[in-house]
């Protein structure tokens, strides 16, 4: 179930992640607390509860405080990279210690970007954390092959590990882009 769950919160981060900002900004607290939470070794049931805590703390954060609303999305975004990140150049087994350290500065990062460059950021950063989440979850329910996807465990996993997420967020990232120029026109036509 692990592996489907993040599979479709990715897809639908990476590709309308922008669209809809309230959806984005619970579909990257669920994502990035249900990460964080399995990277702990948290139980099925602990991880659901944890992500589905995380979206809601991420909705009940930008209700509160609307013009922050950028600033939390890009905080979301960014610790659902962080935590890929962390997976990525740390490998297995490593320290929850270095997690609780680099999460939260990746979140911050991405809160005070996406706070500067609003739409633009959050684009990318939604392309980019959806696609980590896509990656995770095939890399969770696929054949032995994907299994570097979760957690690389050689050099050359953690490569193709890169490049695929480079590659699907330039997609997602073309996608939210083509999709938000469209509804642009949408309303200038009805002006």
């Amino acid at each position: 179930m692990s592996g489907i769950v993040l599979l479709v919160i990715g897809l639908a981060l990476c590709f309308f992640g922008v669209v809809s900002i309230r959806l984005g900004i619970a579909l990257a607290g669920f994502g990035a607390a249900w990460l964080l939470a399995d990277a702990l070794g948290a139980s099925s049931t602990w991880t659901v509860v944890v992500a589905c805590a995380g979206a809601a703390a991420a909705l009940i954060c930008t209700m509160l405080m609307t013009h922050f609303l950028f600033f939390i999305g890009g905080v979301c975004a960014g610790a659902i990279i962080g935590a890929k990140a962390f997976v990525l150049f740390n490998g297995p087994g490593s320290g929850w210690l270095l997690a609780v350290i680099v999460v939260p500065i990746a979140g911050l990062i991405g809160g005070f970007l996406a706070n500067h460059w609003r739409r633009r950021f959050l684009r990318w950063a939604t392309a980019f954390a959806g696609a980590a989440l896509v990656l995770s979850g095939l890399g969770r329910i696929g054949p032995d092959f994907f299994r570097n996807l979760w957690r690389p465990e050689s050099a050359l996993g953690a490569i193709i590990l890169a490049v695929g997420w480079i590659v699907l967020t330039v997609i997602g990232h073309g996608v939210q882009y083509q999709t938000s120029r469209r509804k642009n026109q949408k309303a200038a036509v009805k002006e």
